[in-house]
């Protein structure tokens, strides 16, 4: 998995998850400090000045450090080392810190971790636009800038900023991560044959588990269009085929699972749901939060088919806010947790409770299509 130091993870986390399987980050460790908005003495207020010192993370655990990173390609990281040229494949490294990042960049990372979207839009922007073209600066802020558009529900102009990186960095170390985001905001915008093509294009030259999230990313767009047979067979044959992928293996699951709440099949969607919860080794944010809220989308389904039973009213009100506690601020899981939430408190004649819901997510996701749902208020 590759991330830089906002973790541009190449897999899940992006949220958030260095990247999260689904292309957003899910844990972000960013450059230069944590929860900053402002510059720390000596950090660069400007990209033209940012130092490419930085400290490589390998994916077994070791580092590089102090390393003058003087090439980011996915075929390889080139740098120096203590006066002499070195390199590493790009599949190998899942982290670069800089040591001195812009001020603009750094506050664009705590502003994305802090879910407000919109900010990020903006730091990452004027970071960019300051920017070098071909530096490492305009690069990220460029991917950041695509992610943190999609995050905040401009999927259009999340497309022209993925499109804009792809267009002069095909082969950087960011490249697939770019690829997979650009698909998943194509989707977004209803592109869906537009996006079956872009994630085609992690089948070769990314490795097999950027070729796996390609995979997954195609199964996605089906299931977009209600294609639920051909989505559930395009997991499936994801989730036989990263037996060494654990991650991608359990989205995998989550997809299916979700395919059978597609066709009515609560009961074992639940039982598919919460065997992936209960696997040993724990999963990821995007992986945990998508399985507590299709365990809700059951439980509510079989609700209000039942004249909104108050027994599964509450079972699927336990599942979102589940979701809600343990994975706040996870894309896709979160929104939709708060949502459904506030659906059943007015079911349940809690106004308060359902207000409470609704005001996060208008405060976290302002153009959200959940949000256009809600109405005024």
């Amino acid at each position: 998995m590759n991330r830089s130091t906002i973790h541009a993870t190449t897999g899940a986390t992006l949220v958030f998850f260095g990247f999260g399987l689904l292309g957003a980050p899910a844990a972000l460790a960013q450059q230069g400090g944590r929860g900053r908005d402002r510059p720390r003495p000596g950090q660069p207020e400007t990209p033209a000045a940012a130092s490419t010192i930085a400290t490589l993370v390998l994916e077994d655990g070791r580092t590089r450090e102090g390393v003058d990173v003087r090439e980011e390609k996915f075929a390889a990281i080139k740098f120096r080392d203590r006066g002499r040229n070195d390199e590493i494949p790009g599949d190998r490294v899942v982290e670069i810190r800089y040591q001195a990042a812009p001020g603009a960049f750094t506050g664009g990372v705590s502003q994305y971790r802090g879910g407000a979207f919109d900010r990020a839009v903006q730091s990452f922007t004027a970071c960019r636009n300051a920017a070098q073209d071909g530096t490492w600066v305009w690069f990220h802020a460029t991917y950041w800038l695509g992610e943190s558009q999609r995050q905040a529900g401009n999927a259009g102009e999340a497309v022209t900023e993925l499109q804009r990186f792809l267009e002069k960095g095909a082969d950087h170390w960011l490249a697939p991560a770019a690829i997979f985001a650009l698909g998943k905001a194509q989707i977004d915008a209803g592109r869906h044959a537009n996006a079956v093509t872009t994630f085609k294009r992690l089948d070769s030259g990314f490795g097999d588990s950027w070729g796996l999230r390609g995979k997954l990313g195609e199964a996605d767009a089906q299931f977009a269009q209600n294609q639920f047979a051909q989505a559930r067979a395009a997991y499936e044959t994801a989730e036989r085929s990263a037996s060494r992928h654990p991650g991608i293996r359990r989205q995998a699951q989550v997809g299916i699972g979700k395919c059978y709440v597609a066709d009515k099949r609560y009961d074992d969607a639940v039982r598919y749901f919460e065997g992936i919860i209960s696997q040993s080794g724990g999963v990821d944010p995007e992986v945990g939060g998508g399985a507590w809220v299709g365990i809700g989308d059951c439980r509510f389904e079989q609700a209000k088919a039942s004249n909104n039973d108050q027994n599964r009213l509450k079972e699927a009100l336990i599942a979102y806010q589940t979701a809600v506690v343990r994975y706040a601020g996870v894309p896709g899981a979160y929104p939709r947790a708060l949502f459904q939430s506030a659906q059943i408190y007015r079911l349940l004649n809690l106004p308060d409770l359902a207000k409470h819901q609704e005001d996060e997510l208008r405060s976290r996701y302002p153009k959200s299509p959940l949000v256009r749902q809600l109405g005024g208020g």
